[in-house]
């Protein structure tokens, strides 16, 4: 293959100027950067190459990952870049990871490019210019996917994993939180048949509420009472040890905000937190959800973390909506923010109360944080229960 090369900035660039003017030729998108052909030309194979940018007829237009990449700006749009992008499953990336990670100490940058051509183009041969221009292209693209750190003397593996729950790791740490909360559920309940009437009569009372304030109210309780099922803890007011918080656990006014808690540690592949929590904005209309609601989400979310220090938190919306999320919500969501219906919980819940009867392994918080974060990373946000039954059966 033809090792395509061009600079990150170079390639954002490019972007920025698809994005302004779509459909475009190559001719308009040189005008726009006010750059040279040489770099212009490289930009646009690597952009095709790695799937950034779609040509039809010679008419260039962003690739629908790079439309929602290109919402985020600065950190974000890193992180968006090494979650959903995963150049690092691609080649040549995926040959200079493998080759890299099992290096020890500092690697010389120039033999990036003699790795590469011996790998992709070995019948040709490259100038002592080219091979610089390839290794300083890959040098700095593994940097920004904070894969390397960059020394005087050449480069250094440091990892760059993006995080990813490790299910090796839940194994170890499910068994006592499974009998804690087989306790809990065993107590409350004189049957694991009574399971569902607390938050169905929940649902069925806010079907039949007219005041949007209590509905709202109410909806946040049917939230807690399901949640509780899977483990987390709730509080709707504040104690004595969040005096200097500004986190308000529940709206007087029903205003949406859940926190969903669980103390227990949670190991991921590159981190343990000391517990998780959901920051989640509750939306008790049957309208789509909108920007708003993902916004609120997230503004939760960094309240919570005040509150919270090193826990895994994670944003989500849960919606009593039937076509999920409008275009405004769909927008803005990715990359972080999953949307669960009031029936995919219920669903869920109804999995959890077979597994009691049957005396097996209940999900767990940690579970559910690990199924919020595979369907983030695999960019479904607006999932179905099958979705979730299918992670669910690999990690319980």
């Amino acid at each position: 293959m033809k090792i395509p090369r061009a600079h990150p900035d170079i390639v954002f660039q490019l972007l920025e100027a698809v994005k302004i003017l779509e459909p475009c030729t190559i001719e308009q998108i040189r005008a726009e950067m006010k750059a040279q052909w040489p770099p212009v030309r490289s930009a646009r194979t690597f952009a095709e190459h790695f799937g950034l940018i779609d040509i039809k007829n010679k008419e260039i237009y962003l690739s629908e990952i790079s439309q929602r990449m290109l919402r985020f700006t600065y950190t974000k749009r890193i992180d968006f870049l090494i979650s959903h992008v995963r150049l690092i499953e691609k080649e040549p990336f995926n040959y200079l990871v493998t080759t890299l990670k099992d290096s020890a100490g500092v690697f010389d940058t120039k033999r990036i490019a003699e790795l590469l051509q011996n790998k992709f183009d070995s019948k040709s041969h490259w100038t002592k210019d080219e091979s610089e221009s390839v290794s300083d292209c890959y040098v700095n693209w593994l940097g920004l996917l904070r894969l390397i750190k960059i020394e005087s003397n050449g480069i250094l593996w440091v990892g760059g994993k993006v995080s990813t729950f490790d299910v090796t790791a839940l194994a170890e740490l499910d068994f006592l939180q499974d009998r804690a909360l087989y306790d809990a559920l065993v107590e409350k309940y004189h049957t694991p048949k009574n399971m569902l009437d607390d938050p169905q009569a929940i649902l069925s009372e806010i079907t039949q509420e007219k005041d949007n304030e209590k509905r709202g109210k109410r909806f946040e309780d049917f939230i807690a009472s399901c949640f509780n099922l899977l483990g987390f803890t709730y509080r709707s007011r504040a104690g004595p040890r969040d005096k200097e918080t500004k986190l308000i656990y529940k709206s007087n006014k029903g205003g949406g905000d859940v926190v969903l808690l669980s103390h227990f540690p949670i190991h991921t592949a590159s981190k343990e937190f000391v517990g998780g929590a959901l920051a989640c904005e509750a939306k008790s209309t049957e309208g789509q959800v909108g920007s708003k609601a993902v916004g609120q989400a997230r503004n939760l979310k960094v309240k919570v973390e005040e509150m919270y220090k090193d826990y895994l938190i994670i944003p989500i919306v849960i919606s009593r909506a039937k076509y999920g999320y409008d275009i405004s919500g769909r927008n803005i969501a990715p990359p972080d923010v999953v949307l669960l219906t009031q029936d995919i919980i219920i669903e869920i819940c109804k999995i959890q109360k077979e597994k009691l009867e049957k005396g097996i392994k209940l999900i767990l918080p940690v579970h559910v944080l690990s199924i919020i974060d595979k369907l983030i990373k695999s960019e479904k946000l607006e999932p179905t229960i099958e979705d979730i039954k299918i992670i669910l059966e690999k990690i319980v």
